[in-house]
């Protein structure tokens, strides 16, 4: 399952930007920011938000790939 390395986390209720781990910024931009082991990484402020989208989605690939691939490794076991 996906959800279990981070990949693809149901969005928050709250989530007033409409992607994960992006929210509105100063001035009208984006910040974008993922969670790791419980730690709030700051990934940058963008001027659009699909610009936002894109740095998170790099950065669940970057942090969250290698857990994914033993998860899927495991599964292959089972």
């Amino acid at each position: 399952d996906t959800k279990y390395a981070g990949f693809g986390r149901k969005e928050n209720k709250n989530n007033t930007a409409g992607v994960t781990g992006v929210s509105f910024a100063k001035e009208g931009k984006y910040r974008a920011y993922i969670y790791v082991n419980r730690k709030q990484i700051h990934l940058g402020v963008f001027d659009t938000l699909e610009e936002a989208a894109k740095a998170r989605r790099v950065a669940e690939i970057k942090y969250f790939g290698p857990r994914q691939k033993m998860a899927d490794e495991i599964k292959k076991t089972l």
